[in-house]
C-alpha cells in the first residue's frame, strides 16, 4: 500500500473520527440549515483527518508546508486511499480487466476533452486533419469501451484514471511555450506520449481477453492498438520533415 509521512498520532486520529463522526450525526439532527451545514463541513474535515492521518492546518501552522499545498497534499493522500481500496478488490483476472477497461474509457474521455485545446496550440494546417482524425476514432473507441463495459460492470466510467491525468498536465505545459516553432515540437512529442500511454492500455486488455476466452473483445482493442499505432507513425513522420526542423532552424 502507498503510504505519505503524515503530521497526527493514533490518539489524535482517534479523537478526530470520533468527533467528526458526532458532528456529522449533529448536523443530520438539530440546528438550523446554516448550524447544519458548518457542522457537516467541519464533521468531514475531522473524519477526513482521522482517515488519512494528516491535517494541513496543522502542517501549515507548523512551517511544514502552506496551506494551499496542504490542503492538495490531504487530497492526494485520500486519492492514494481510494486506490488502495480498488487495489484490494481486484481478486482475479475478470475484475482486473474490467478494471482496466473503466481506466482505458476515463483515459479516452479526458483525452477527448483535451483534444481541441491542443488542436489551437498547435498553429499546424498539416497536423489539423490528423486530430481530427483522432478524435473521429476516439469517440468510435469510447463507443466500444462504452458497449463492453456493462457486460461486466454496471457503470462504464467507474474509475479515474490518474496517470492520463498527469500526462495532460504535463502536456498542458508544453502549450505555454512561446516561440511556436519549439512548440510545435514539444507539443507533437507529448502527444505521442499520451498516445503511446492508450497503445499499453489497449494491449493489455487485448491479451487479457483473449487470455479469458473473449476473442471479439481481443479482436476489437488490437484493433484499436493498431489505429494508435498509425497515429503515431503519422506523427513521427511529421516531426521528422516539419517540426524538429523548423525548430532547430530557429536558434
Amino acid at each position: 500500500m502507498t503510504q505519505l509521512p503524515g503530521n497526527v498520532g493514533s490518539v489524535e486520529r482517534w479523537i478526530s473520527t470520533l468527533c467528526g463522526a458526532g458532528l456529522a450525526l449533529v448536523a443530520f439532527q438539530r440546528g438550523t440549515v446554516l448550524q447544519r451545514a458548518a457542522a457537516g463541513v467541519a464533521g468531514l474535515s475531522l473524519l477526513t483527518r482521522g482517515a488519512t492521518g494528516y491535517c494541513a492546518v496543522k502542517d501549515a501552522l507548523g512551517g511544514g508546508t502552506s496551506a494551499g499545498n496542504g490542503v492538495a497534499m490531504r487530497g492526494r493522500r485520500e486519492s492514494l486511499r481510494t486506490m488502495d481500496t480498488r487495489a484490494v478488490e481486484i481478486d482475479s483476472l475478470d475484475t482486473l480487466y474490467v478494471d482496466e477497461l473503466q481506466e482505458l474509457r476515463s483515459a479516452e474521455a479526458q483525452l477527448q476533452s483535451f483534444l481541441p485545446s491542443l488542436l489551437e496550440s498547435f498553429q499546424s494546417s498539416a497536423l489539423e486533419p490528423l486530430l481530427r482524425q483522432y478524435q473521429s476514432q476516439g469517440h468510435a473507441r469510447i463507443e466500444s469501451l462504452d458497449r463492453i463495459i456493462p457486460l461486466y460492470a454496471g457503470n462504464a466510467g467507474g474509475h479515474s484514471d490518474e496517470a492520463m491525468r498527469a500526462l495532460i498536465v504535463e502536456t498542458g505545459k508544453m502549450t505555454r511555450i512561446e516561440p511556436t516553432h519549439v512548440r510545435g515540437a514539444a507539443l507533437i512529442a507529448s502527444l505521442q506520449r499520451l498516445i503511446h500511454f492508450m497503445i499499453a492500455g489497449y494491449g493489455t486488455v487485448a491479451t487479457y481477453a483473449m487470455t479469458l476466452g473473449r476473442p471479439e473483445e481481443a479482436d476489437c482493442f488490437h484493433n484499436h492498438v493498431e489505429r494508435e499505432k498509425e497515429m503515431d507513425d503519422h506523427l513521427t513522420a511529421l516531426a521528422k520533415a516539419i517540426a524538429n526542423p523548423e525548430a532547430r532552424a530557429h536558434p
